[in-house]
């Protein structure tokens, strides 16, 4: 157990006595000292663990592969994993690659070359009857081989990307499309409660319909930020937030984003 302080501090707009262990960790190894960076990184762990000011029945934090926060402004305190911030592959730390921007807005690909390896294999870690993704984008625009992330075999994928209508896929090619493509931005996320049922999430309202069609199989290549591995496609876009772990309901999936939108609203970078 680590050592942690009991003396009480203003965590995101409440009272809370000392950091959580899991925060604690996180903030160690990323080598975050600003205060209000800690703050907001202690209020979200207590949020994903259901102990927070934004309380929910839902254990979100067991129910997480990994959860990339994107908080310290640098390569490698970017690099971590929120779940398990131990640098080695197994723990899904991410190793960045090509031209990719780190500061206090998150993570920028170049359009050319930068993305992040997650060791994330979609086959190994995640099953297909049950699969959450997301991302908190905050640039404004669409078009071809603009990923979030993404995991590419030939049909079968993994991953968000703003071309045209499309808003992303998880598992095999069955589109989910939403309405408002135009303004990309914000809290997305694709999330599988069955083999056979696929939804998408704007902001944490689901878009476009329910994608019935049966899947069997995922990738078995790594995921990766700011690209789709598989393709020769990168992303310019800036994201504040990516996170993988078990599907769930709509209900659950609007909490995720009210406890994810005051993460950024506390780092000063909602959208």
């Amino acid at each position: 157990m680590l050592g942690i302080s009991t003396t009480n501090a203003r965590v995101g707009g409440f009272r809370s006595k000392g950091l959580d262990a899991n925060a604690a960790a996180f903030i160690a190894a990323a080598g975050i000292t600003d205060t209000t960076q800690k703050s907001a990184i202690n209020r979200l762990v207590k949020n994903y663990k259901g102990i927070g000011d934004l309380n929910s029945t839902i254990d979100f934090w067991t129910n997480s592969i990994a959860i990339y926060p994107y908080v310290g402004g640098t390569a490698t305190s970017h690099k971590f994993n929120l779940r398990n911030p131990l640098d080695t592959d197994a723990a899904f730390r991410i190793v960045w690659s090509g031209g990719v921007t780190h500061n206090a807005n998150g993570i920028t690909g170049n359009g050319t070359n930068g993305f992040g390896d997650t060791f994330i294999v979609p086959s190994v870690n995640m099953s297909i009857n049950g699969i959450g993704a997301t991302s908190y984008d905050r640039t404004n625009t669409v078009g071809l081989g603009r990923y979030t992330f993404g995991a590419f075999q030939t049909g079968i994928v993994m991953w968000h990307s703003y071309a045209d209508t499309q808003f992303g896929y998880l598992g095999s090619l069955a589109n989910v499309s939403f309405n408002d493509s135009a303004t990309p931005k914000g809290f997305k996320s694709l999330q599988r409660t069955a083999s056979n049922v696929l939804k998408g999430f704007s902001n944490g309202v689901q878009v476009g319909t329910t994608v019935a069609t049966t899947i069997t199989n995922l990738p078995t290549n790594k995921i990766q930020i700011l690209a789709a591995n598989g393709l020769a496609f990168y992303s310019d876009h800036n994201l504040g937030f990516n996170s993988f772990g078990i599907g769930m309901s709509d209900a659950n999936a609007l909490i995720q984003y009210n406890f994810i939108q005051a993460f950024q609203t506390d780092l000063g970078r909602q959208v």
